[in-house]
């Protein structure tokens, strides 16, 4: 169960407010000193979501899940806004990417965080790819992305896949970085969707900036590292929902999410 869509085909406007909390101990010692320590535990995470200009339809929609969300017990998933839907988008030789048999992956460019490239090549007469499962349930638009160039002349794809649908996206690499698109109306069950880059046969291909997102079109780049930006069992906190008419089919609301 994911947050609902807007008109625009995405699940959040611009007014995102995230706290993150990081719990912490504190014991005071027979002489009067405090001895002080983290708790092992999940940071909790908030985010203040605010809209304006809602459609009837909309407002409808958002309100209908605030009230019926909390009344399952596994909570819904939450993609972050501010986050990236993959894990590693800095070092795709990491285990949370999947290689096919003879696809070569190297790191040729770490650099500052966000700008790490990594070479993409195919092995063989046949197209290899590099992939990521990316666990998560429900229906919403999704848009996966990366920047791509070559110093000679490469093609590919990148594509998204869920259950018997998907989404392709070719691309001519050239000298020049240039970013790649792929998006759509994505139902994901109890499969993992998985996210794809593609090269041809005997093809490389430099890549950075890989992302997937919870809406149509790609923004700007988030690196990850070790964790995504999806939050299973995230909750409406009781109460934070507000909404007002503002004008006939012209709603604003406000409310707290909770995961962690």
């Amino acid at each position: 169960m994911l947050l609902p869509q807007l008109q625009s085909k995405s699940a959040v406007q611009w007014n995102v407010t995230r706290t993150i909390v990081q719990s912490g101990s504190v014991n005071e010692l027979a002489d009067g000193s405090f001895l002080r320590g983290g708790v092992l535990r999940p940071l909790r995470r908030t985010w203040d979501l605010e809209y304006v200009g809602l459609t009837g339809a909309e407002f409808d929609a958002l309100a209908e899940f605030a009230y019926m969300v909390n009344k399952v017990e596994e909570g819904f998933v939450f993609v972050d806004p501010m986050a990236n839907m993959l894990r590693q988008s800095e070092d795709l030789t990491e285990a949370a990417w999947i290689r096919s048999a003879f696809c070569d992956v190297t790191a040729i460019g770490v650099g500052d965080h966000g700008m790490a490239v990594h070479e993409v090549a195919s092995q063989s007469a046949g197209v290899e790819s590099l992939s990521q499962d990316v666990n998560v349930s429900g229906q919403g638009w999704l848009c996966g992305s990366c920047w791509v160039r070559t110093e000679g002349a490469a093609s590919g794809a990148v594509i998204m896949r869920s259950g018997t649908g998907v989404w392709r996206s070719g691309f001519v690499a050239g000298p020049e970085w240039h970013r790649v698109r792929v998006s759509g109306l994505v139902t994901m069950e109890s499969e993992p969707m998985q996210f794809t880059i593609e090269v041809i046969p005997d093809g490389t291909v430099e890549v950075r900036g890989v992302q997937l997102e919870h809406q149509a079109c790609a923004s700007g780049y988030k690196p990850s590292a070790e964790v995504a930006g999806i939050h299973l069992g995230s909750r409406i906190v009781d109460g934070s929902f507000v909404g007002t008419r503002q004008a006939a089919n012209w709603f604003d609301c406000r409310f707290r999410i909770v995961a962690g």
